[in-house]
């Protein structure tokens, strides 16, 4: 659903049955969850993807290629099987111009072809913290049953996708 903000800015909502389905999903969901599962998840801290980006610590240093790479890989097989005729969301994905962030993925190219992909700041914003969400998760809950479903609905609660900003999708 669309609206006018006060500011006079066009803002996009989730639709009332879209709540509820969300709702819905959710009570199934915690229905086959433990209690403790939910409470515990609503305290993971979001990473700050600018904090690893300057740290030189070694872990922040694989966790930041690691991230690059997989946003990478996401961005090149949206853009080929999701996106493939529309120009805006593949810009939105993928970056032209070399960051800091992708200095793995050049260091993994092969005899200079850049057959790899370079994805955008801004998804490598979002999925520094789906990633992180993911590990810490499945770190102690991989045995639940439909755990992978209870991430994708924690998932789309608690992340924002507004760095796809195209008129059609």
């Amino acid at each position: 659903m669309k609206y006018i903000n006060n500011n006079s800015k066009e803002v996009t909502v989730p639709s009332l049955t879209s709540w509820v389905n969300t709702i819905e999903g959710f009570k199934l969901i915690t229905n086959k969850l433990r209690a403790e599962i939910i409470n515990e998840h609503l305290n993971i801290d979001l990473i700050n993807t600018q904090q690893i980006l300057e740290s030189r610590t070694k872990v922040h240093v694989e966790k930041c290629a690691a991230i690059a790479y997989c946003s990478g890989w996401i961005a090149i097989k949206t853009k080929k099987f999701i996106f493939k005729k529309c120009k805006t969301c593949q810009n939105n994905l993928t970056s032209s111009n070399n960051a800091d962030f992708h200095n793995f993925i050049i260091k993994k190219e092969y005899c200079g072809k850049r057959w790899l992909c370079y994805p955008t700041r801004s998804l490598f914003d979002f999925f520094a913290p789906v990633e992180h969400i993911t590990w810490n998760i499945l770190n102690k809950y991989a045995h639940v049953e439909n755990i992978v479903k209870y991430i994708m609905l924690f998932i789309s609660v608690h992340i924002n996708l507004n760095f796809m900003k195209c008129e059609i999708h």
